[in-house]
């Protein structure tokens, strides 16, 4: 069984922007009240609004009390080899956080254990290989996985509730096993949103 820790962002910024509900929470939810289907017994969720609450959160997982948590699960606006906070975007000298941002501040930060990080993010992984694989070296993921396209949300829902559920079902599988199998598994949505492993 799993544990996925989950942070995402807050999507709309308005007077308004409090009263709207997670996207994600319902996915997890789905996972949660589906076990032992779908392999995830438990979830931590946080909203994160900016890079402060991002850092304060994720810390938590070099504590050894978080980790058996094998799945990060990251929802945010993203850019090509980047995401962003939607607090920070208000500033507009404020450059979004980069993956080589992310690996430099975080160094080994989910060594010690396998640990996959998915990015829910449209473009994240839609950059040079080489700063993903510096990613995935520097932080000490097992896997990397995400999109090089923009990910509408029903699409997204369905294809991430298929990839949650693999990942708890296959913790052995490495990204070039994930890559065939969601090729295999889920064609439709690994070309429309070029979804990659790594």
């Amino acid at each position: 069984m799993s544990k996925i820790f989950c942070l995402e962002t807050e999507w709309v910024q308005s007077v308004h922007d409090l009263k709207s509900d997670s996207y994600v929470k319902p996915l997890l939810e789905f996972l949660l009240n589906t076990a032992p289907h779908s392999g995830i017994d438990s979830y931590t969720f946080r909203n994160v609004c900016c890079e402060k609450d991002f850092e304060y959160y994720i810390e938590h997982l070099r504590n050894k009390s978080y980790f058996d948590y094998n799945i990060v699960y990251l929802c945010f606006h993203g850019g090509p080899g980047d995401f962003a906070f939607p607090a920070d975007k208000k500033d507009k000298d404020k450059e979004p956080f980069s993956l080589i941002d992310f690996a430099d501040q975080y160094e080994g930060i989910f060594k010690e254990r396998p640990v996959n990080v998915h990015f829910g993010c449209c473009l994240t992984l839609n950059t040079n290989e080489d700063d993903i694989l510096y990613f995935k070296r520097k932080t000490g993921a097992n896997m990397v996985t995400g999109y090089e396209r923009s990910v509408p949300f029903v699409e997204s829902f369905i294809f991430e509730t298929w990839l949650m559920n693999a990942m708890a079902k296959h913790p052995d599988f490495r990204a070039t096993r994930m890559q065939e199998f969601a090729n295999k598994e889920m064609p439709f949505y690994v070309d429309k949103f070029k979804f990659k492993a790594y």
